[in-house]
C-alpha cells in the first residue's frame, strides 16, 4: 500500500537525518524526529499528487479510462481515506457480478461519495456520470477525466440525453461500468433521499446489462470527525437487478423500485449509525 511506502521512506530518511544531521543531542530532542517524520511524509504526498496531476494532462477523452492517471488516484485514494479516520464496511459485494458490465446505482449525501466508490468499486473498473462542473476544474479536470467519468449537464436535457447514450454505448462496448446518482444532486435535506431522475434507468434497460443497487451512509460524517475519531463509512450491495427483470418496464416503475429499495436499507443505516 502506498502509505507504507510513503511511512518507510519518511521513516529511513528521518533515521538518517536525526542521526547524521546532529539534531538529536538529548532526551529533550525527542519531538524532533517526530516533526521530521511528519514533514517528509507530507512532502511525499505532495510530490505524489504533483506528479498525479501531471500524468492526468495526457487524459483528455472523455468516458476513457487513462490508466496511469486511475491507478494513481486509486492509491492516493487509500492513502487520504486512512489519514482521515474513513473505515470501511462493505457488505453484499458477492451479488455483484464479476463476468459483466452493469449500471450502479447509489443515493449521493457528499461529494466524498464517488471519490470513495472510485476506490471500493477500483476492480469493476467503474466509472461515474459527474457533473460537467468537475471535468471544468482548472487542476484536477485532468484526474476527473482520466478516471472515466462522463460529464453531464444536468440543467440542459438535450446535453444530459447525449450523456446517457454515451454511457450506453460504452457499457455495450464492454469498456467499463457506469455509477449513477438518480438523486441528480447531493442529499443536503433531512430527507433521507431525493426524488428521483428516472431517465437514467434508460442506461440498462437499453444497454442490456443487470443494474445494482447499493447505498452509501457516513460519509456526511467524515469532515466532523476528522483528526477527532474514526469514521465508519458502510457501502452495502442491496440488490442485483437483471436487466430481463427491468426490460420493457417504464423507468417510473423501475424507478420505484429502486427507491423502495434504498430507501428501507438507508433508514436501518441511520438507526444503527
Amino acid at each position: 500500500m502506498l502509505i507504507y511506502v510513503f511511512a518507510g521512506i519518511s521513516l529511513i530518511a528521518d533515521a538518517l537525518i536525526s542521526a547524521f544531521g546532529g539534531l538529536v543531542n538529548s532526551p529533550w530532542d525527542f519531538w524532533k524526529p517526530i516533526l521530521i517524520f511528519a514533514g517528509l511524509f507530507l512532502a511525499c504526498l505532495v510530490i505524489y499528487i504533483i506528479l498525479l496531476i501531471i500524468v492526468s494532462r495526457f487524459a483528455k477523452e472523455e468516458g476513457r479510462i487513462h490508466e496511469p492517471t486511475r491507478w494513481m488516484t486509486v492509491q492516493i485514494i487509500d492513502v487520504l481515506r486512512r489519514l482521515m479516520g474513513v473505515k470501511l464496511h462493505l457488505n453484499g459485494f458477492e451479488k455483484i457480478p464479476a463476468d459483466e458490465r452493469f449500471v450502479l446505482v447509489s443515493n449521493h449525501i457528499k461529494a466524498f461519495d464517488p471519490i470513495l466508490g472510485l476506490y471500493v468499486f477500483r476492480k469493476y473498473r467503474l466509472a461515474y456520470i459527474s457533473k460537467k462542473e468537475n471535468a471544468e476544474m482548472p487542476v484536477g479536470d485532468g484526474i476527473v477525466l482520466g478516471c472515466g467519468s462522463l460529464a453531464v449537464d444536468r440543467e440542459n436535457d438535450r446535453a444530459a440525453l447525449k450523456t446517457i447514450l454515451q454511457a450506453i454505448k460504452i457499457l455495450k462496448n464492454g469498456e467499463m461500468s457506469i455509477g449513477v446518482y438518480p438523486e441528480g444532486y447531493t442529499n443536503k435535506t433531512d430527507k433521507p433521499l431525493l426524488p428521483f431522475r428516472n431517465g437514467v434507468f434508460k442506461i440498462p434497460q437499453k444497454a442490456n446489462v443487470p443494474l445494482v443497487v447499493t447505498t452509501i451512509a457516513g460519509s456526511d460524517k467524515i469532515l466532523n470527525n476528522l483528526f477527532r475519531r474514526r469514521t465508519h463509512v458502510y457501502i452495502d450491495v442491496l440488490r442485483v437487478i437483471p436487466h430481463s427483470d427491468i426490460d420493457g418496464i417504464h423507468t417510473n416503475d423501475v424507478g420505484e423500485l429502486v427507491y423502495d429499495i434504498m430507501l428501507k436499507n438507508i433508514e436501518k443505516r441511520r438507526n444503527n449509525t
